[in-house]
């Protein structure tokens, strides 16, 4: 069974006196058993002191024998063990006073931080009522919003089935003119190739007539031009007669720019200088006096106009 810490320290005050004869203290019992319990080392250490006055009264009574000798001893010893317990106790006082000071210095910072803690208390439970009515405010804000969005809702989902409504006549409306407009895509489709037929026979109608008017346009021009040849031959053959010269005819192009270099023209000379001579048109046109250029002239006109 193990053994409690008083007895621990009662045999070991026993074992430390009989082995050194000295008394015994609170240090030398506390690093013998190994135990901090220095009220606990106190107590046990007054018991053995009393037991061991007690048995030296019991020997004094039971032998009257006892040298005195060993008499003076043990009551040395026991003054001084009572002086040491006087000590103790007055040391033990001590401590406890100070523990108690101790504990009233921690009583009084508690009591302060209790007094602390009570007015944070307040405060927080003052905070929370704060806080309390305005979640209530806030709930009753809240209530009112949701009765009132739900009123909204209500009015929403009207006003969403009506359109709804209005949106399947419209999508009905729509389906309607979708398919009129491919039916008046398909018959414009239809009319528009008619068209495009008719069109193309009214150009190639048109291709043939403007073709056949080429034709006769250029039949006349062939005639024209066979009648001008035959003009131009009686002009020459008057010119010839009414003039006496030999009349040559220059054709375009590099043949005219040679007659110019040669000097056949009558207003160039040679390398085509010019000169103070009249060409043709210049001389029926100015205002000289020749014989014949009134002949001439009237022939030139019932020429054109034959």
């Amino acid at each position: 069974m193990k053994k409690s810490t008083h007895t621990l320290a009662y045999d070991a005050c026993e074992a430390f006196f009989l082995e050194t004869g000295l008394m015994p203290t609170i240090e030398t019992i506390k690093s013998i058993i190994e135990i901090n319990s220095p009220t606990t080392i106190s107590n046990a250490i007054k018991d053995w002191k009393q037991a061991l006055s007690q048995s030296v009264k019991r020997n004094q009574n039971t032998n009257p024998e006892t040298p005195d000798v060993l008499i003076n001893a043990i009551n040395g010893i026991w003054e001084q063990a009572l002086l040491e317990a006087h000590n103790a106790l007055k040391q033990h006082t001590v401590e406890l006073q100070e523990s108690k000071n101790a504990l009233a210095l921690k009583e009084s910072a508690l009591n302060g931080e209790q007094k602390a803690i009570r007015h944070l208390v307040q405060l927080t439970e003052q905070k929370y009522q704060e806080e309390i009515i305005y979640l209530k405010k806030e709930l009753n804000r809240l209530s009112i919003e949701s009765t009132t969005s739900t009123e909204q809702g209500e009015r929403f989902r009207a006003i969403a089935s009506e359109y709804d409504k209005k949106n399947a006549i419209l999508n009905e409306q729509l389906r309607q003119e979708q398919d009129k407009y491919y039916r008046l895509e398909k018959q414009y489709e239809n009319e528009h190739s008619w068209s495009l037929k008719r069109i193309e026979e009214e150009k190639n109608n048109y291709k043939q007539q403007v073709q056949n008017e080429i034709s006769r346009l250029q039949s006349e021009a062939s005639r024209n031009r066979q009648s001008n040849e035959v003009l131009q031959a009686k002009l020459e053959l008057v010119i010839e007669q009414l003039s006496g010269a030999k009349v040559l005819r220059l054709t375009n192009g590099a043949n005219s720019a040679g007659a110019c270099i040669a000097g056949a023209l009558p207003h160039r000379t040679t390398a085509g200088k010019s000169i103070s001579g009249r060409h043709s048109s210049g001389l029926l046109l100015s205002s000289l006096r020749f014989s014949g250029s009134v002949r001439m002239a009237r022939f030139f006109q019932q020429a054109a106009a034959a």
